[in-house]
């Protein structure tokens, strides 16, 4: 049995799905109701509240559930802020949050499901945007920004596989008073 991958993304106003299992995996524009149809039982900000929840790195955050809607209205409203959402077998498995400032991107924030993790999934969310970032006609994008937290190694082991290089230090970073690294790739 072939399990259903997708990536669902908005990128300045406009929506579009990736379908992994395609062996060409071509980016096709979608309607909002097509979109929309994905979240029928629930919303995005409450899909993406219910993974953040297990995060210890988005618990820093003030207010979770404010974030999430915030980010998810931004990303409406504004083309400076894009979603990736991750669906596994239709199942929302996981999602990107990115900021474009002119020719410069920073990952805001990349939470995937306790139930999906060591999938491959933030490898697959972060190749498609760095392949959207590389492409004129969505947005030319010659640098990547993030934070990660300096005792997350999972994560800093992938960012650097993806070519991501230590360039910065905050201290006492996070609630927890864990310090964050910042990390860049130019593209």
């Amino acid at each position: 049995m072939i399990i259903k991958k997708e990536i669902l993304f908005i990128w300045k106003g406009n929506l579009f799905k990736y379908n992994l299992n395609d062996g060409n995996s071509t980016i096709q524009k979608i309607t909002k109701t097509e979109f929309d149809s994905y979240f029928k039982e629930t919303s995005l900000p409450k899909e993406m509240n219910q993974i953040s929840k297990e995060d210890k790195y988005a618990s820093s955050l003030n207010s979770l559930e404010e974030f999430c809607n915030k980010s998810y209205i931004q990303t409406a409203n504004e083309h400076f802020s894009s979603f990736f959402i991750y669906l596994y077998d239709n199942i929302f498995a996981a999602y990107l949050n990115v900021n474009i400032i002119f020719d410069n991107a920073e990952i805001d924030y990349i939470c995937v499901d306790k139930k999906f993790l060591r999938k491959s999934i933030s490898f697959q969310l972060i190749s498609l945007f760095e392949t959207i970032c590389k492409q004129e006609n969505f947005s030319k994008i010659d640098k990547i920004l993030l934070e990660v937290g300096a005792l997350n190694e999972p994560a800093i082991n992938l960012y650097h596989k993806l070519g991501y290089k230590k360039i910065s230090e905050r201290k006492n970073y996070y609630k927890s008073k864990e310090d964050a690294f910042i990390m860049e790739k130019i593209l």
